[in-house]
């Protein structure tokens, strides 16, 4: 038996947008009496609610208040009473049936799946860790209140792995939340990964690299000191990326250099430093150079 009610069979939409809702009776022999047409609302629940209804004696209705002033016919017909809803929701997903009340076949009927569509707010975001042994989360990446839901993808070149979340929302809207974990190196500092997010309603995936930040402690010696520490100026540059010290520093012979900013002036060792110094002349024991607020302060290198 053929169909008599056409209808689309799916149509999308976005939120604050409309749709036109279209419906047409096809009777071939003309024998069908038309008494009464309805649309009806079922969302993703189940529930049956009455949205329009048009008699062409009582005229139109619109007994569901929440589509009462976002619904109209577009025309005063039996034979095509297409509807417009305005300003939709994401609430208002699910299927719309346009139902007829005919004799003597009695009800015929058409459905219509409305299918909301969201597009995602994508970020993503570098997490900074210390140089380590174990797995930390080193970037993060969200693709919130989307619909559907989003995927995630990461690309790199460093050694790691992810974990990914999904969170819905009473809108029907899926927040997905993803963490690149890896174990910190100070070789990894510097480095990219990159998050992708691939959603139905955007054209192309969404890329965006995140550099990674690591920070380590300086590695700092001194081999072989000959030479007494005199007071003496030397100058601080800006430190090195990843560096938490405010000052490094190498001692070659007779001078003391450091990177940190501003003018800083190394005092005469103190005699606990000199014994140091002259045991670290005498069997070239590698020693640590800590730069103070005061001078310069000596220990072994450990």
């Amino acid at each position: 038996m053929a169909q008599k009610v056409r209808v689309e069979e799916e149509l999308e939409a976005y939120p604050t947008e409309s749709v036109d809702l279209r419906c047409q009776f096809i009777d071939g022999g003309g024998r069908t009496k038309l008494t009464q047409v309805s649309w009806i609302w079922e969302p993703t629940d189940g529930q049956r609610d009455n949205i329009a209804v048009y008699h062409p004696i009582y005229g139109q209705s619109f007994p569901n208040l929440s589509f009462r002033d976002r619904v109209v016919f577009l025309h005063n017909s039996l034979e095509n009473p297409s509807i417009r809803i305005s300003n939709l929701r994401m609430s208002d997903a699910g299927r719309y049936t346009c139902e007829y009340a005919t004799y003597p076949s009695g009800n015929e009927q058409g459905t219509t799946t409305l299918i909301m569509l969201a597009k995602p707010k994508n970020s993503a975001k570098v997490v900074t860790v210390q140089a380590g042994t174990k797995s930390v989360v080193v970037a993060q990446c969200e693709a919130a209140e989307g619909k559907p839901a989003a995927t995630i993808k990461w690309l790199a070149s460093v050694g790691g792995n992810h974990s990914t979340s999904t969170t819905n929302g009473p809108d029907g809207t899926v927040t997905v939340r993803s963490e690149y974990r890896l174990v910190p190196t100070p070789t990894d500092n510097g480095r990219e990964v990159t998050c992708m997010v691939d959603q139905r309603t955007q054209e192309r995936p969404w890329v965006y690299p995140v550099k990674l930040s690591v920070e380590y402690p300086p590695s700092v010696s001194t081999r072989g000191i000959r030479q007494q520490l005199v007071r003496r100026p030397f100058r601080c540059h800006p430190p090195l990326p990843g560096q938490r010290q405010p000052c490094t520093h190498h001692h070659h012979l007779d001078r003391l250099l450091a990177r940190d900013t501003g003018q800083i002036f190394g005092p005469a060792l103190s005699p606990a430093g000199r014994k140091l110094q002259d045991k670290a002349s005498s069997k070239r024991l590698p020693v640590r150079l800590t730069l103070l607020e005061t001078g310069v302060y000596m220990r072994p290198f450990v």
